[in-house]
């Protein structure tokens, strides 16, 4: 199975999360990705009040 497959089977979030060079941490909350193409992948964003 790769991932385009998986991805389009599998329920739940995406979850991004960074740092910057202090440390500070930046969460985001996304749908699953969505593939586009073989090269593209689209992450959309879940809306401040939770509802998918």
């Amino acid at each position: 199975m790769d991932l385009k497959d998986y991805f389009e089977t599998a329920r739940g979030l995406g979850v991004l999360a960074t740092a910057d060079s202090d440390g500070n941490v930046d969460v985001a909350i996304y749908s699953r990705p969505h593939f586009i193409d073989g090269d593209s992948v689209a992450f959309i964003r879940t809306p401040p009040d939770g509802r998918c």
